[in-house]
């Protein structure tokens, strides 16, 4: 078990560089993390089509305010921010859409999907992360409306520009589906 967990970190795993820095003194703190898959929150506005790149560009590297954060030189509370980014890549990097968001409604959390997601050009995208570039090889789309329904498809990318879809009846080749409807999971291949 333990061969196989570092099988697949060699392969998928990245490293991530975390930043914390305070808007009173300017004190910075920095750690570092080994992933294997990396959550892109959906805070742009859906009314246009957006990129992968833009994306990815709007999660790695951007200062981002922190209210609870407590300064750990001059005791500040708030008033800080942080960012993130993958400093060490391996040959995959697995992107997970957060395309789930929870309320609390009648004191149950109730999980509600982003349909509104317009994702253009993911099948010919090419991403620069930590130095290399990485193209899309598979999906899993999610066709459903909350965690606790739906189907799962996998859409395998072939030799040249060809996409396999694969579900739980066919398997077939078929087009990338339009703006990247109910695309959840997306694995980047090194170039």
């Amino acid at each position: 078990m333990n061969r196989n967990r570092h099988t697949f970190d060699s392969l998928f795993g990245f490293q991530e560089l975390y930043s914390s820095r305070c808007n009173l003194c300017s004190h910075t703190t920095t750690s570092d993390a080994q992933t294997t898959s990396l959550i892109l929150h959906l805070d742009i506005p859906q009314e246009r089509s957006q990129t992968l790149q833009t994306l990815f560009s709007t999660d790695q590297n951007v200062w981002s305010s922190i209210s609870d954060y407590r300064c750990n030189n001059c005791n500040n509370i708030g008033g800080c921010e942080s960012k993130h980014q993958i400093i060490l890549a391996h040959e995959y990097i697995i992107i997970q859409l957060k395309l789930f968001t929870t309320t609390f409604i009648n004191e149950q959390f109730v999980s509600n999907k982003i349909t509104n997601l317009k994702l253009s050009g993911v099948p010919s995208s090419t991403l620069e992360i930590a130095g290399a570039s990485y193209k899309p090889q598979a999906a899993i789309l999610h066709i459903g409306q909350n965690t606790s329904s739906g189907h799962y498809i996998a859409y395998l990318k072939q030799a040249h520009s060809n996409w396999v879809s694969a579900n739980d009846t066919t398997i077939a080749e078929k087009r990338w589906p339009n703006n990247s409807k109910d695309v959840y999971v997306i694995i980047l291949q090194r170039i």
